[in-house]
């Protein structure tokens, strides 16, 4: 037996013990069947004990060898379950290891059942009947799984948004992005500085009315929040806003990228646009500050009339 064998052998080889399968009706651990939310003793029987870590709204309890964590309101019953299955460096609100069990999606392996494309943002989402499954994934490319949690859509906790909030279908012709941090730059340009796209979006005013978990004033936010994510992918913007963008100005601090990732620090390339295609929807577009660009995107840019300014 080897050094390395010695002192993780047993731990990984608990971990290879563990079966998980997410189904439409809670989560199958080792071949018990539970509804969620599921008793927190009946996790400490197969994981062992947690670690606990208090959170505003939440009780997060972490098996930090078993990469798994979940989501608790009342420190008896746990509502959401996360499988981390890439190890996130030192986090105290992530497991130390990731998980090297066995886990499925209705009794498929996850790797089969969630299809990754290049097209895909930061996470994707399955509804498979009262479970909801939520897939991260890497910020780089090729993507990789970066972790996996379901949570039950209960009845009453699917609140009826405030009506500012419902996204409404225009009547005009809606302008087809192709790269969506493309979309985000005119959404800070339409919304934020020209105060064309109404309501303006608060992320906070946001969360206290659609309930999104985990996330508060002085909670999360560090990455994009799904639910926000997916409200400004459904946006619909008309045509006849186009003419209006002359400039796209990326910063930092722009209110886009607080409300979508509202402790964001900007040391990292999410936000990056990837594809300039959706150019050829601004006709008077003619001047752009961009995040890190390569060069010959830049050069070509400029062949098109337009002033380009690296940040």
């Amino acid at each position: 037996m080897g050094i390395f064998d010695k002192l993780f052998g047993s731990k990984i080889e608990n971990q290879k013990l563990i079966e998980i399968d997410f189904t439409k009706n809670g989560i199958v651990l080792n071949g018990r069947n539970n509804q969620l939310p599921v008793k927190i003793s009946i996790l400490n029987e197969i994981f062992g004990e947690p670690e606990e870590v208090k959170t505003e709204t939440n009780v997060l309890y972490i098996w930090q060898d078993k990469g798994i964590r979940g989501f608790s309101k009342d420190k008896e019953n746990i509502f959401e379950v996360d499988i981390q299955l890439i190890q996130l460096g030192q986090n105290q609100f992530f497991p130390q290891q990731p998980f090297l069990g066995s886990l499925k999606i209705e009794g498929t392996d996850y790797k089969n059942f969630v299809k990754v494309s290049q097209n895909d943002y930061l996470f994707k989402e399955y509804k498979i009947g009262n479970s909801e499954i939520q897939v991260r994934l890497t910020k780089e490319e090729p993507k990789l799984i970066r972790s996996i949690s379901i949570d039950i859509q209960e009845e009453e906790e699917e609140l009826t948004q405030k009506e500012d909030y419902k996204l409404k279908k225009i009547s005009g012709e809606k302008i087809e992005f192709k790269d969506f941090n493309f979309k985000l730059a005119i959404i800070e340009e339409l919304m934020y500085n020209k105060e064309l796209l109404k309501p303006k979006f608060d992320v906070y005013e946001f969360a206290e009315i659609t309930k999104i978990k985990g996330f508060s004033a002085t909670e999360g936010g560090y990455e994009p929040i799904p639910e926000v994510v997916e409200y400004f992918k459904e946006l619909e913007i008309d045509k006849k806003f186009a003419e209006q963008v002359t400039e796209i100005y990326q910063d930092g601090g722009n209110e886009i990228y607080m409300n979508v990732t509202p402790q964001w620090d900007g040391e990292d390339d999410v936000f990056n646009i990837q594809s300039f295609e959706d150019i050829k929807h601004f006709p008077n577009l003619k001047k752009m500050t961009l995040f890190e660009t390569d060069s010959k995107v830049i050069e070509e840019l400029k062949s098109k009339g337009i002033e380009i300014k690296p940040l």
